[in-house]
């Protein structure tokens, strides 16, 4: 199963790479365009007013799908997406980077990581120590 998300994530970005440098690709600045574009799509009310933005939004519909799956996978992650949509967990990541523009420059899944560990981190309940019993 991990192989087979490995691949559909890698078959992704040489989808998309077929118009972008490899190193374009790896940077979040090309996530972060993706992304944008499906908040666009998100946000628009007809496929007109959508127009290109849905082509460019696959990308990141893809990254962030595999980043769920494997996630789901892991189990033991310090993000905890609960039931978080792909949507919202996009919006998410577009705002996070609004407010970080210097991940724009790093790997995507720096990016990516980071904004997700930010929105959805995993509270653990640190109880105090029972008092001895006397």
């Amino acid at each position: 199963m991990l192989r087979i998300l490995g691949l559909f994530l890698l078959t992704s970005v040489v989808g998309f790479a077929q118009t972008a440098s490899n190193e374009e690709v790896r940077q979040g600045s090309y996530l972060y365009k993706s992304c944008h574009a499906a908040v666009r799509v998100m946000n628009s009310s007809t496929s007109v007013e959508a127009g290109d933005s849905v082509e460019e939004s696959d990308f990141c519909l893809g990254y962030f799908a595999a980043f769920m799956d494997m996630n789901d996978l892991q189990g033991h992650s310090s993000i905890c997406l609960g039931n978080a949509s792909e949507g919202t967990m996009i919006r998410v990541y577009v705002a996070y980077m609004d407010r970080n523009p210097k991940l724009m420059d790093e790997l995507m899944i720096l990016g990516a990581v980071s904004a997700l560990h930010d929105g959805y981190p995993c509270h653990k309940a640190i109880l105090p120590p029972k008092p001895p019993q006397k």
